[in-house]
This record gives structure tokens, C-alpha cells and sequence, in this order.
């Protein structure tokens, strides 16, 4: 199975009935110039990994089947969305990381306004990771792997108004765009976890 899509690295699962002696885990290559990861699992251990974290099974409900029983691929990507289906976030989790960004948003806004523009933007760079979890734990699913974070973000279905050129500016706008599209993204995910 592959997971993924267009401008993302390849994952192969091989899927099999059972353990199979000499083959277990996983192991990673370059093909033609993608990173190509192969795993090995059971069924079993494919679920039991999904259900210990669910953020896994978005790369999951995306999976395509190649060879073999289509029957296991067809369960297990059942089993995936009835995770992402009926997850909910952590009470705990969703307050600490309305905490993480309010404190990140006021440090940003405290670092620009006396003109540490260095400073401001190593903050940005290291706290936008958080920032992503709270837009997607405002839309009560688990953050996905960072390349499947980065492509499936703009598809959640709640999202703040212009949210495309607020995201477009956080990674490539000028120090001034990334501050202002920052302030205005915590904002908004700080509006909506207080809401819950």
C-alpha cells in the first residue's frame, strides 16, 4: 500500500497474515530521487498502532492497494477512519496547547514590537508546529505527519477567514506578514479551544 500524495515521500506497507521470520520493521531508500520507506506488520500490529496513535491513520484512510488481499487494505483503512471518526482530543492536551500558543502569541507580538525582528522570527519558526495543533484540535482530529500536515491543513473544514493567504504568508512572507498572519492564526485558535 501506498500512502500519500502527489510531492510526498512514498511509504510501502507490506501487510502480512503473520509474522514472517527474517522480515520485520521497517527500512528507508532513495528511488528516483523520493524517499521510499518500507514497513512490515501484521494487521494486528497495524491497528494496535493506529489505536495507541491516531494521528497515523491519516496516512491510512489515504492508502492504496497494490497487490494481494484488497480485503486487508479495505479493512484497515475502515479501521483508520472510524479512528479519525471518533476521535476526541484530550481535555488536558487541547489546554496545554491553548496555553503554549497564548503564551507563544504574546511573546511574538512582545519581540516585534521592540524591533527584534531575529528573535521574533526564531519564535515563529519554533512554535508554528503548536500552532498547527490547534487548528487541527479545533477541528477535533489529531495532527497528521509533518508533509501530510503540511498539504491537508488548508482542507480542514473550520478554518478562520482568509485563512490561504494567512498560511501562504507564514511560511513565505516577509518578517512583517509572518507576524501578523501568526497573531491572527493564534487568535483564532485561541478563540475556538476556549470555546470548547
Amino acid at each position: 500500500m501506498e500512502s500519500g500524495r502527489p510531492h510526498a515521500d512514498v511509504d510501502i506497507h507490506a501487510i502480512y497474515g503473520a509474522p514472517v521470520e527474517g522480515i520485520s520493521g521497517s527500512f528507508t531508500q532513495m528511488l528516483h530521487g523520493y524517499t521510499v520507506e518500507i514497513r512490515t506488520a501484521t494487521p494486528t500490529e497495524v491497528r494496535n498502532k493506529i489505536a495507541a496513535r491516531p494521528a497515523w491513520a491519516h496516512s491510512w484512510v489515504r492508502a492504496e492497494h497494490l497487490w494481494g488481499d484488497p480485503a486487508v487494505t479495505k479493512a484497515l483503512v475502515r479501521f483508520a477512519q472510524q479512528t479519525l471518526d471518533q476521535y476526541r482530543p484530550d481535555p488536558q492536551e487541547a489546554h496545554s496547547t491553548l496555553h503554549w500558543i497564548e503564551s507563544a502569541r504574546r511573546k511574538v507580538a512582545e519581540a516585534w514590537q521592540v524591533g527584534n525582528e531575529a528573535y521574533t522570527s526564531f519564535l515563529i519558526a519554533t512554535n508554528t508546529w503548536e500552532l498547527l495543533c490547534g487548528l487541527w484540535l479545533a477541528n477535533t482530529s489529531p495532527i497528521p505527519a509533518s508533509k501530510l500536515a503540511y498539504l491537508l491543513t488548508p482542507t480542514l473544514p473550520r478554518l478562520p477567514a482568509n485563512f490561504a493567504g494567512s498560511y501562504d504568508l507564514l511560511w513565505r512572507g516577509d518578517a512583517a506578514s509572518r507576524v501578523q498572519a501568526y497573531i491572527g492564526l493564534s487568535e483564532w485558535v485561541c478563540a475556538e479551544l476556549h470555546s470548547r
